[in-house]
């Protein structure tokens, strides 16, 4: 399903009508698309209902329109009687909005497939528990929120879970864990997830502390292509990833003031194309054939920094 939606997207930036902004690793991150085409594109998605954008000045929107959009006034959007829609989309960028609890879960939203909740960190908002009772949910974003509830371990059709695009803490429940057809899972949690490896439809694990890493048995994580993870220390073990027979991907971070553990484990990972590390290295291991790229950023070999020294980064093709 992924190699699908990037072919397309190749498709759009070949005939330009999408403009690449940012690349990672040879792959296409962060697109654009010129204001007249941006335009172009919202005029003709309102004109065969695909989605709708809510504007406060008029306080309506489309009741032909499952797919809502919506920039400000949270608040005053959900005061309209959606209850008849079936909404299937809802995309929340308002960074104003703060009673989440008035998000009715159970009855408007609860055929939703897509989710974004996007707003201020600083408001403390916090994740009603009824998110559980969105059965259908396949995709949710969430943005400036701290604690997802233990609810979420319901949504059970839940194939991509962002929170805060893996930037900030959040704190994750045990129950994530129960989400067994998850794919994508970026989030910089704070506790364990005990069971993580009961997740084997994973494929990305984006933004994982090496605390919540060490004691995995990654064995079950048969799907798991990427891997992302950040706050490593030279006293832990990161051997366990050898056992990631599909990995592709993999990106590690040092602690500044750490180095790296052994990374022998990596020329067990046959299927390894591109490596990331940034910290301190002791010892460069032996890479297995199938590498295409390394990247050393902000990283240096021996014991002892060289004092002033300036981050290298290179890059291996």
């Amino acid at each position: 399903m992924e190699d699908v939606a990037e072919g397309f997207l190749n498709e759009l930036i070949r005939r330009s009508l999408v403009q690449v902004a940012y690349t990672f690793w040879e792959r296409v991150t962060e697109c654009r698309v010129h204001d007249l085409l941006h335009d172009l594109a919202i005029q003709k998605a309102l004109e065969v209902n695909f989605f709708d954008i809510y504007d406060p000045r008029s306080h309506s929107i489309s009741s032909l329109c499952i797919r809502h959009v919506i920039h400000s006034e949270g608040e005053r959007y959900l005061s309209l009687d959606l209850s008849n829609l079936k909404l299937r989309s809802v995309m929340f960028f308002d960074r104003d909005f703060r009673k989440t609890i008035l998000i009715n879960f159970r009855s408007v939203f609860q055929h939703l497939y897509v989710l974004y909740l996007e707003i201020d960190n600083s408001n403390r908002c916090i994740v009603p528990d009824a998110i559980g009772s969105l059965y259908h949910l396949k995709l949710l974003r969430l943005i400036g929120i701290r604690d997802v509830p233990s609810s979420i371990g319901n949504v059970k059709n839940l194939q991509t879970l962002v929170v805060n695009e893996g930037r900030y803490l959040c704190k994750l429940p045990c129950e994530t864990a129960d989400l067994i057809n998850l794919r994508h899972l970026v989030a910089q949690y704070t506790k364990p997830l005990v069971h993580i490896s009961k997740l084997t439809s994973l494929q990305v694990l984006n933004a994982v502390g090496c605390d919540q890493w060490k004691d995995v048995d990654p064995v079950d994580l048969v799907n798991l292509r990427e891997l992302r993870m950040h706050s490593i220390m030279k006293s832990y073990s990161l051997n366990n990833i050898s056992s990631l027979k599909n990995l592709s991907t993999l990106a590690l971070n040092c602690l500044e003031t750490e180095s790296f553990p052994s990374l022998e484990f990596v020329n067990c990972c046959e299927k390894l194309q591109k490596l990331w590390l940034s910290g301190r290295i002791e010892k460069l291991p032996l890479f297995p054939d199938s590498i295409t790229m390394i990247t050393l950023f902000d990283s240096y070999f021996g014991k002892v920094a060289k004092p002033k020294e300036s981050p290298i980064v290179y890059s291996f093709l």
